[in-house]
């Protein structure tokens, strides 16, 4: 949401085109990419189409066939909450549970790793080394 304006919606197709892209720079890039596209675009609902200057960069595009069902109408910041707990949730799993390995593969201290995951409802098996 632009200061003082009004709150943007993502469009499905916008959502699916996010979703399906490496984020190498973790979840922070991803919010300012669509804090670019939500200060360029003039309406309140975001489209792929908003999303144009991410064309220049191919290599950027995920060939992980892993999914995520993008809810439709998200707000821009239900959008990044949910991008960001799946992003949590899949790195934790890939770490077999390590969070501090989780952490640093997500560009993120423990402490602030450990906040997001109480916020999201996710907590780390001490031994079984996954995620609820």
């Amino acid at each position: 949401m632009e200061p003082g304006g009004k709150p943007k919606l993502v469009r499905e197709d916008a959502g699916a085109y996010l979703l399906q892209r490496a984020w190498s720079g973790n979840v922070r890039e991803l919010g300012n990419v669509i804090g670019k596209a939500a200060l360029m675009a003039s309406d309140v609902v975001l489209t792929r189409e908003a999303f144009f200057f991410l064309e220049d960069t191919p290599e950027y595009i995920s060939t992980d066939t892993q999914t995520f069902e993008v809810p439709k109408g998200l707000r821009l910041d239900a959008l990044r909450s949910a991008v960001e707990r799946e992003a949590i949730k899949c790195t934790l799993a890939e770490c077999g549970g390590n969070v501090s390995m989780a952490a640093k593969k997500l560009g993120v201290e423990c402490s602030s790793f450990y906040k997001k995951m109480g916020h999201h409802g996710l907590m780390a098996k001490r031994r079984a080394g996954s995620v609820d």
